[in-house]
């Protein structure tokens, strides 16, 4: 699902989009380190699976499906600071409530590498507690 555009392949680290801050995630959360700990681990479980009802419901036109996978992924992503996939993910809900499904998937490349990324640190800052 993982596809590198040219322009994202030319970004730096100050460029590209923040999508994991754990200054962030720990004040949405009141400061709880063990509950940061307790919704990384859920996002590393449950959030693959709402990630990829987004394609799923998009393969089926299934623009209420679409939308609902996307706000519920929005929802998820914002509690760690990923503000740009935030962003994104709004627009495909946006798209999605609009019937606009092939305007939604115009953002799908990049929802996907700013999902696999923000796993990744994910399981990084897991395995570093």
């Amino acid at each position: 699902m993982l596809s590198l555009r040219p322009e994202v392949l030319k970004m730096t680290t100050e460029t590209r989009p923040v999508v994991f801050n754990k200054q962030h995630a720990l004040a949405r959360l009141g400061g709880l380190d063990d509950v940061l700990q307790d919704v990384m681990k859920l996002m590393r479980t449950e959030s693959p699976k709402v990630h990829a009802e987004i394609s799923a419901a998009f393969n089926r036109r299934d623009s209420v499906g679409l939308q609902r996978s996307a706000h519920t992924l929005k929802g998820s992503v914002s509690l760690v600071g990923a503000t740009d996939l935030v962003g994104r993910l709004r627009r495909v809900e946006d798209c999605a409530s609009k019937g606009e499904l092939d305007l939604a998937a115009l953002e799908f490349d990049e929802i996907d590498r700013q999902f696999s990324e923000l796993q990744e640190l994910l399981a990084v800052e897991l395995q570093s507690n």
